[in-house]
């Protein structure tokens, strides 16, 4: 058997397993959020905890592969949880693998110190996940209002006005096509709001965040 390697700067949890890092066993977070369905979950811990390492375990779990058509990833990933404790708990929690559209935003690098260059690369990180996400512009789920907007805010040409419930709405997108509920994960929501505070822009920032107030409601 090959042995581990402690790998640095890795917080993608695909990448730290087939490159066969060593990996402190936090799965049964995803139990957790399967025994208890709240809609809003709040995960707080100290730095370095790894908590982005985590955010990406959720989302290796929870999406379905076809969410990664765009990635190059389509492919089951079942096998990085084989030996890992969720998957010792039984079949209710294998079967949850793989099982749900996901929405993974990570706002850690929208932190500049003027609010123009803070709104552009938060309308970046949505149009990255908006582009992850665009075999939804095939078929008829989106109407062709919907999908003019949609191909807006992926080329960064949509107004201001337009991101008003721009996630809630790939929310329902995506429970359309699937067929089923959707989660959202964001990975620190707090940087962009903690970056306006000390900067000036606080209220250019709340306000903009406000307009996706119902995401955590999916």
């Amino acid at each position: 058997m090959q042995k581990k390697q402690v790998l640095q700067g890795i917080d993608n949890f695909k990448r730290l397993i087939d490159n066969n890092g060593y990996y402190v066993d936090k799965t049964l977070l995803a139990k957790e959020l399967i025994d208890i369905p709240n809609q809003i979950t709040l995960i707080t811990r100290p730095r370095r905890f790894g908590k982005t390492l985590n955010m990406s375990m959720l989302k290796y779990f929870f999406e379905n592969p076809k969410c990664r058509k765009y990635e190059l990833e389509e492919d089951d990933v079942s096998y990085l949880f084989l030996d890992l404790e969720i998957f010792k708990h039984g079949e209710k929690y294998i079967k949850e693998q793989g099982k749900y559209p996901v929405i993974y935003l990570t706002l850690k690098n929208a932190k500049q110190d003027n609010w123009e260059e803070t709104l552009y690369n938060l309308k970046k990180i949505i149009s990255n996940e908006y582009k992850r996400h665009k075999y939804l512009l095939d078929g008829d789920i989106l109407s062709e209002e919907e999908k003019e907007i949609y191909i807006k805010v992926i080329a960064l040409k949509a107004d201001i006005q337009e991101y008003t419930d721009v996630i809630m709405n790939l929310t329902e997108y995506l429970k359309s096509y699937f067929k089923t509920d959707c989660m959202v994960i964001i990975d620190e929501y707090d940087t962009p709001i903690q970056a306006g505070y000390i900067n000036g822009y606080f209220k250019n920032i709340m306000e903009f965040m406000k307009r996706d107030s119902k995401i955590t409601k999916h």
